[in-house]
């Protein structure tokens, strides 16, 4: 890990309730998609840690020109802050931390399953994917409320066209609304079990809040899935 003195781009909505921001690439920076870090902004005499730090998955890819971070926004001082960041402010960010990567044997199948905000990792994995020309099989269920909430829903149906590897399966709890390909519900063992043809087979990607993590473990054990095959990544404070 090191700190970088990077640049504040600009921030844009990318689905109801979520903001997606964007940094300058620092110089000697690399990365993994799927990796983290933590943006550190100004602190003020006496601040407490939290309103100043704070550790995102990255939701751009290593090849894109920029870094990118996207949050649902809560009414938090760190949030608050990023929120009233101007466009090309100097910050910091601390990076990098975490191995929630896609794994390198292209014939291993891989399937995320990620709920809200939890999909950031998984946007930076399948897009560099598709840019790669990976052969990874790879299926992503992500879990909403309603499509208004699925953030990057658009970047994962053109990858979805682009990469013939690639499945996209959006579920929502509130009904699908006719949205061809989606799912109605909350994620089930029935809606796994028919876009997954070997629960066996593939290294299995957990992200989202806690309590969606352990649900969505729990579910994929029961299933019959390779506990030394499963990655989970929980995401806490959104």
């Amino acid at each position: 890990m090191a700190i970088y003195d990077v640049e504040y781009l600009g921030k844009r909505d990318v689905a109801e309730g979520t903001t997606e921001f964007r940094f300058s690439k620092p110089v000697g920076h690399s990365y993994r998609a799927g990796q983290f870090l933590d943006i550190l902004l100004k602190a003020t005499p006496g601040a407490d840690k939290m309103s100043h730090v704070h550790g995102f998955s990255f939701v751009s890819s290593p090849f894109e020109g920029h870094l990118a971070v996207a949050t649902r926004m809560r009414d938090t001082p760190f949030k608050n802050a990023m929120r009233d960041l101007p466009d090309h402010t100097p910050v910091q960010i601390d990076a990098n931390f975490g191995d929630f990567v896609l794994h390198k044997n292209e014939a291993m199948p891989a399937v995320y399953l990620a709920g809200g905000i939890g999909v950031t990792p998984a946007r930076s994995a399948i897009a560099q994917a598709t840019h790669d020309h990976s052969a990874h099989d790879i299926t992503l269920f992500y879990v909403n409320r309603d499509s208004s909430r699925a953030a990057y829903a658009e970047d994962f149906k053109a990858f979805a066209k682009t990469n013939s590897h690639f499945h996209y399966v959006p579920v929502y709890s509130r009904g699908a609304g006719g949205e061809v390909g989606a799912e109605s519900g909350h994620l089930s063992a029935e809606t796994i079990r028919r876009h997954v043809a070997d629960i066996a087979r593939p290294k299995w990607y957990v992200s989202g809040p806690e309590a969606f993590v352990r649900a969505t473990r729990a579910l994929l054990v029961e299933l019959g899935a390779d506990e030394d095959n499963l990655r989970t990544e929980e995401f806490e404070g959104y």
